[in-house]
């Protein structure tokens, strides 16, 4: 009876209110319940009446039929004979299956109608549950979308997240230690440099030296 108030908010800066869409749909489907249930109590509540009515019109019937037995018999003069009885008891006997036949359609009615009570009662908590359920599965939705943009899921980190950091951190350090290495390369090559290293104009052999320090976060002069 109601249609799911789904879309896909993680695209844009607008957060959806969850709560609210999903309530309005439960009432929706609460008033729509709400008012078929309302016809069928009205239903209900009518039957007491409509079957005492037509119980009222075959006793009227019959006693209708029972005067003019009376007063057909007088006339014959067989007034309060045999036949004059047997034919009140069968006017009798017809009024008394009228009714018993009122009394049970009247019963039958009356259960049709709450069965059909019991299954719309069935039905409005089934579609409740099924709006609730797609309440939650929508807010996991979101808090997943949200959590790809973000690396961040209930306040965590996630693991892509943490897994990318991780790596970072590694590669961050293996670029430390390469520089290191580096260091260590020029400095062994500085000490096996002779006097009869020809000189260049404008370079100095510890320029090397400083860009490798700089990298480091370091200072010639701390290493001096």
């Amino acid at each position: 009876m109601a249609n799911y108030p789904t879309n896909n908010y993680a695209s844009n800066n607008t957060s959806p209110n969850y709560k609210k869409l999903y309530d309005a749909a439960l009432g929706t489907v609460k008033n729509q319940y709400q008012t078929a249930r309302d016809s069928l109590n009205q239903q209900q509540s009518a039957l007491p009446y409509a079957y005492q009515s037509q119980r009222d019109a075959s006793s009227a019937q019959a006693a209708q039929t029972a005067h003019s037995l009376d007063e057909t018999n007088a006339l014959r003069g067989l007034y309060n004979s045999g036949s004059a009885r047997t034919d009140l008891a069968r006017n009798a006997a017809t009024r008394d299956n009228s009714i018993n036949n009122l009394n049970e359609q009247q019963t039958q009615s009356a259960q049709t109608l709450n069965n059909s009570l019991n299954q719309l009662n069935s039905q409005e908590a089934t579609a409740i549950a099924s709006i609730q359920g797609q309440q939650g599965q929508d807010e996991r939705n979101y808090a997943l979308q949200l959590a790809g943009l973000t690396g961040v899921y209930n306040g965590a980190d996630t693991l892509a997240k943490q897994q990318l950091a991780a790596n970072n951190s590694q590669n961050s350090t293996a670029n430390q230690l390469a520089l290191l290495q580096a260091l260590q390369n020029y400095n062994l090559g500085v000490g096996q440099i002779t006097d009869s290293l020809p000189s260049i104009t404008g370079y100095n052999y510890g320029d090397t030296l400083k860009q490798l320090l700089a990298s480091l976060g370091l200072s010639s002069a701390a290493t001096a």
